[in-house]
């Protein structure tokens, strides 16, 4: 309980006084001074202590007792050791003074300091009252540490340098997703059930990693890379020119969505002119291409409007970008790129929206327009083939769960526990429902979201969090800039189920292509379309035909059986 001489003690702070005492001895003498009361440092407060005289006495003390973010204070430093994750600022206002506040930083953009206490080692963050600005790892400063000296905020939060030679790589980067883009619109590909699963899991998993222990950064960038390879965002810093903003950096990363708007819109257009009526779009290339691109553009644009609320030292709010805290929200170049990416979040929810009504079949109610309901109606039949009859709406879900969790890791930066009820919930619906055909599918798509719980859980304990950072068999150091020389004993213990998902689709995707082989050998050998002849007597005698079957692989991926019965009737078949 605070008493009443603390309150009127604190009400002074920041005010001159002038005080006038009397010489002992010397009663009309006196002398005059004046007495400025300051505020404990950053992290200190008033204490009360013990005292032999009548008068109580206080003194500044770390209040770790009362902040909880306040792990130790070095106050001969002027230093304050924090939590993991956490960027701090010291508000210097009447009301408000010498107040600390508290915000997650960025992933890897605050500096990482080792703290020994008690047995056990931990990796926090450090605030420095002198200067707020040395919190950050080399290069960076401002608020959040969002600012790179002279550089850029680019792909993994990294400060890259600018120049003009990446000009020329960024236009064959460009040129190599026109070329893939191009080719999966135009060619009938297969969307293999145990896609679904394994393209979550590479898409959702580095986001959520890189609130992982700073150890194991030296291992999360490897799926990041293939994860962006797979959405066609190229795993390279893009920085075109000197002087780039940030703001520039991250609308890069619309850069493979509008190629794909773009290059469908065209072969829409040419498709409906005679001289290139053979030009078709493949829908099942069109679905790959969405469920390839709508992670990366919503977690962008959610990104975008990721604006926390910060207050500078002198009090003053303002909502400031997540990813560079020196850029004000909804102002200047801000405001309009949050204007498109509100609009692409918009066009994502008419996009579920449009699935649902397909995928129900409700646009086969529309007349007119023979050319939109057929192909509707092919698309219907793609989005509905994987799943079991009971749950075949089940698709637009598959935009819905990234949806929800790119949502929940924006929202809630460096707390994983609502990520983790969101898998608990995901698994547990997984498993009743089995909306997938193939059992093994069902199976692969629950042990790939059990991996994601057992890792956040590992890493949610606190026993880990002391020990995966700095163990007593395994040493090593983490520099300014935050990099780490190598991983810990305890963290590598996630090596095996971070990556076993991708070991899993090489393995799938070899089997897949061997299947392709065989098939294609066998479609080549003269018993492709095998002629079933019952024998030579009964065709010349009784005037039957052979009977017969081919398989025939249509423009929109499916395969249609062609049968001839034995009294030359031909039926087909869609498989």
């Amino acid at each position: 309980m605070i008493d009443k001489s603390y309150i009127e003690l604190t009400s002074l702070v920041n005010m001159t006084l002038s005080i006038m005492i009397n010489i002992l001895g010397l009663p009309n003498e006196s002398t005059c001074f004046k007495l400025t009361v300051t505020a404990c440092p950053a992290g200190l407060a008033l204490y009360e202590v013990q005292s032999n005289s009548e008068m109580k006495d206080y003194e500044c003390k770390c209040d770790n007792d009362h902040d909880d973010n306040i792990v130790k204070c070095v106050p001969d430093e002027g230093k304050l050791i924090l939590k993991e994750g956490l960027w701090a600022t010291n508000v210097n206002t009447k009301s408000l003074n010498g107040m600390m506040e508290y915000y997650q930083c960025p992933p890897g953009y605050c500096q990482c300091s080792s703290s020994k206490d008690k047995g056990t080692s931990t990796c926090n963050s450090v605030y420095y009252d002198s200067n707020q600005d040395l919190q950050c790892v080399c290069g960076r400063e401002g608020y959040l540490c969002g600012n790179c000296n002279q550089t850029v905020t680019a792909l993994l939060n990294k400060c890259v340098s600018c120049g003009h030679g990446n000009i020329a790589l960024i236009f064959v980067l460009v040129a190599v997703d026109i070329i893939v883009i191009t080719l999966i619109l135009l060619s009938s590909v297969t969307i293999f059930s145990w896609l679904y699963p394994v393209l979550f899991y590479l898409q959702i998993t580095p986001y959520i990693a890189q609130y992982f222990p700073v150890t194991f950064s030296a291992v999360q960038p490897y799926l990041h890379y293939i994860s962006s390879a797979a959405s066609l965002y190229f795993p390279y810093d893009f920085c075109i020119y000197p002087g780039m903003t940030s703001l520039v950096s991250y609308s890069l990363q619309y850069t493979p969505v509008l190629l794909f708007s773009t290059i469908f819109c065209c072969i829409w257009l040419l498709s409906s002119y005679r001289k290139f009526y053979n030009i078709s779009i493949s829908w099942s290339g069109v679905w790959l291409l969405i469920l390839l691109l709508f992670t990366d553009v919503v977690n962008t644009s959610v990104s975008i409007l990721n604006c926390p609320i910060l207050r500078d030292s002198n009090g003053k709010k303002s909502m400031r970008w997540f990813v560079d805290g020196t850029v004000e929200c909804f102002s200047g170049g801000h405001a309009g790129l949050a204007t498109f990416a509100i609009l692409v979040l918009i066009v994502c929810t008419l996009l579920i929206i449009t699935l649902v009504v397909v995928v129900l079949g409700k646009v086969k109610k529309i007349k007119g327009c023979l050319r939109l309901r057929l192909w509707t109606a092919m698309f219907e039949k793609l989005l509905q083939e994987p799943f079991v009859d009971q749950y075949y709406w089940w698709a637009p879900t598959e935009l819905i769960r990234r949806l929800l969790f790119i949502i929940l890791i924006t929202a809630f930066p460096g707390n994983l526990i609502p990520v983790m009820l969101l898998v608990m919930i995901s698994v547990a619906v997984y498993m009743y429902i089995q909306p997938y055909q193939g059992l093994c599918t069902n199976i692969l798509e629950v042990v790939l979201l059990g991996d994601i719980l057992l890792m956040v859980m590992i890493t949610s304990t606190d026993h880990f969090k002391t020990t995966a950072v700095f163990d007593s068999d395994h040493s090593f150091s983490i520099d300014q800039c935050g990099n780490v020389d190598q991983i810990s004993e305890h963290a590598a213990v996630l090596i095996p189920f971070y990556f076993l998902p991708l070991m899993t689709s090489f393995v799938l995707i070899a089997k897949e292509i061997i299947s392709r082989v065989k098939t294609v050998l066998s479609n080549r050998s003269p018993e492709a379309c095998t002629v079933n002849k019952r024998t030579e007597e009964s065709l010349t005698t009784n005037n039957h035909y052979p009977s017969s079957s081919c398989m025939i692989n249509g423009p929109t991926g499916h395969s249609f059986e062609l049968k001839f019965n034995s009294i030359g009737e031909l039926t087909w078949q869609l498989q």
